[in-house]
This record gives structure tokens, sequence and C-alpha cells, in this order.
């Protein structure tokens, strides 16, 4: 063995790398204004030691001002939370496949364009995409099962959203105040609408759902899901229900019906 390099077999021997904010230097992060990251599969360390990159820890570029576009190998397995939080030059991001999960990965990231995410992810996870209001367009994995809370809220430049047929629920404001959101289609697959998710969305006016009005009235809404945003007509595959929403003057109270 020399260098870590098995010389019968000629095999080199990885040691795990996890990128931190203190060791992210060590893959090629410089912090230099307009910075674009690829992040290697494999890299050697000064000290002749072979690394194989698997997994960013929490917060590991957090506020990295100046990275502007980032590029994710295949080996990275798991993906902590806030990540890219307040990278707010960033404009895009390719999350490689196995990745299942995300939690304010690209929060108040008001730069975002283009994110390309795999369809291994099953949940969105709370403040994800909170604030990513440059984003125009998003393609949500196909084994996609849950956005959960502001998972996509504030995410102003939206203007259509196609949610993948296996979403089964909508956390609390998953939506909010995307005022550029006009429609959007959901899956009959769908049991579960917290409070608020289409809060605020004053320009929504459509929601394509694929299933019955039989089945969009066994889905379970909290009340208030789509508070100020004032009509939404919902085309079933049998026809059209009309939700709307309407504030009681003086009483601050709120009455929905669906």
């Amino acid at each position: 063995m020399k260098d870590d390099v098995c010389i019968l077999c000629e095999y080199t021997m990885y040691k795990d790398f996890v990128i931190t904010s203190s060791n992210r230097s060590k893959i090629g992060f410089t912090g230099a204004e307009n910075e674009s990251l690829v992040i290697p599969e494999k890299f050697q360390d000064t000290d002749g030691t072979w690394y194989k990159v698997v997994g960013i820890s929490e917060g590991a570029f957090f506020k990295c001002e100046n990275l502007t576009n980032v590029t994710l190998p295949d080996t990275i397995k798991y993906i902590d939370s806030s990540v890219f939080a307040y990278c707010s030059s960033l404009e895009s991001c390719v999350i490689p496949n196995g990745i299942t999960n995300l939690y304010s990965t690209f929060r108040d990231c008001t730069s975002l364009k283009s994110v390309t995410l795999p369809d291994s992810i099953t949940s969105i996870g709370p403040y994800t995409f909170f604030n990513c209001n440059q984003l125009t367009e998003i393609t949500l994995p196909k084994n996609l099962r849950s956005l959960d809370d502001s998972a996509l809220r504030w995410c102003s430049s939206l203007t259509t959203l196609v949610l993948p047929e296996k979403v089964s629920a909508l956390g609390y404001a998953a939506f909010e105040l995307n005022t550029g959101l006009r429609s959007i289609t959901i899956p009959k697959s769908l049991s579960f609408i917290d409070e608020c998710v289409f809060s605020s969305c004053k320009n929504l006016r459509k929601i394509d759902y694929q299933g019955t009005q039989e089945d969009w009235h066994n889905i379970t809404f909290v009340n208030g899901w789509h508070l100020n945003t004032p009509v939404v007509f919902i085309q079933c595959t049998d026809g059209i229900v009309y939700s709307a929403y309407q504030q009681q003057s003086g009483s601050g109270s709120v009455s929905v019906r669906s």
C-alpha cells in the first residue's frame, strides 16, 4: 500500500469526504466574485490521501454571496439543511440523483433562476425555495410525495405549477405569496391541504384537479387554505367546483367554502 493505492491490484482506496464550511476550499471553492463551482466526485489532498465526496453538511455554503452556479457530483448521497441558504447571487444548481429530500436548501437565494431536481427526491422540506423570487419555472420530481411548510413560498415569478401524481400533502403556506401564480395542476393523490397554502396568491384563478368533484370534496382542508386569494375555479375531471374567499368586515373571521 502506497499513498492509499493498493500496489498489487492498483486500486485506489478512497475515504469519504463531507463538505463543511471549514473544509470547502479542499474541493475548489474560493469565494471569489462570480464563482461557478463544479464539485468533483473525488480529489487528492495535499498529504496524498484520496477522498470521495459523499455529502454536504448543514450550512456548508451559507451566505456565500459570490457563488453563482453549482454542479454536484453523483457521489453525493445527502445534503443537510440550509446548504446554499442566502447565497444571493446563486443562479443555477444541479442536484444529483440519489438525494431524497431537501430542507431550506435554497432559502433566500433571490437570484436563483434554474434548478434541476432528480426523481429520487420524495420530500421538499420547509423553506427549501423560500423567497426564490427570480425562479420562473421548476419541474418537480415524479416521485415527490410532499411539499412541506413554506416549501415554495414567496416565489413570485412562478406562473404555473404541475404537481406530480404521487403528491399527497401540501404543508402550511407551501405556495403563499406566489403573486405571479395563475394556474396549478393537482393530482388525484392529494389528500391534505394545510392552512394558507395558496394565501395571497392574488392572480391564481384556476386549479386543474385530476380527480372527480367527489374526490375533491374528500380532501382534508384546513380553514383559510386560500386566504386572500379572491376567486378560484377548480376544474375536475367531471366538472367545475367554485371556491371563494370572503373576509367579513369588522369581524376578522374567515369564511371558506369549497
